[in-house]
């Protein structure tokens, strides 16, 4: 079972309709331009900058981002790792949390409910790059993973394209 923060009171922030829409516009370009989001909002330049500081200040927008091509930054190879822990502290876990986002080719890592703890994605130049990787991982941390699924990733049809 994993440590987490299930029982932490979050604080809900309001968000009203045109919020919702430069979280929107935000989420499809992060680069755009201040005046196109006013323009679209129907809001001087200067309310649409305060709107966006206030979600930026109230961390309803935590970063501004990019997806890059894997295929076209020499890693092609993705995977999905499912991983079950067992017999494990708080201490330890932390460990293999802080092991796993120092690694360059994990680039998620999320806590799940069901018949696995982790999912983990990983990406690679090579499977045999995989393999090394994950291998190298479920040595270290052996008396800690109970058992493990790895899914290779065909093909993505959609990535992270959310609606507010």
């Amino acid at each position: 079972m994993l440590f987490d923060s299930f029982n932490k009171p979050k604080k809900i922030s309001q968000i009203d309709a045109l919020d919702r829409k430069i979280l929107n516009l935000l989420s499809d370009n992060s680069r755009r331009k201040l005046i196109d989001i006013a323009r679209e909002l129907g809001l001087s330049i200067p309310s649409t900058k305060a709107r966006i500081g206030r979600l930026v200040d109230e961390k309803i927008i935590t970063r501004f981002t990019i997806h890059a091509d894997t295929e076209k930054t020499g890693m092609p190879i993705g995977v999905h790792v499912r991983v079950k822990l067992n017999k494990i502290t708080e201490a330890r876990q932390n460990e293999f949390i802080a092991h796993l986002k120092k690694n360059k080719n994990v680039i998620d890592i999320f806590s799940i409910i069901g018949q696995y703890d982790l999912l983990l994605v990983v990406i690679a130049e090579s499977s045999t790059e995989i393999n090394k990787i994950l291998f190298k991982i479920r040595h270290d941390f052996t008396d800690i993973i109970s058992d493990w699924e790895t899914n290779y990733i065909m093909e993505i049809y959609k990535l992270e394209e959310y609606s507010y």
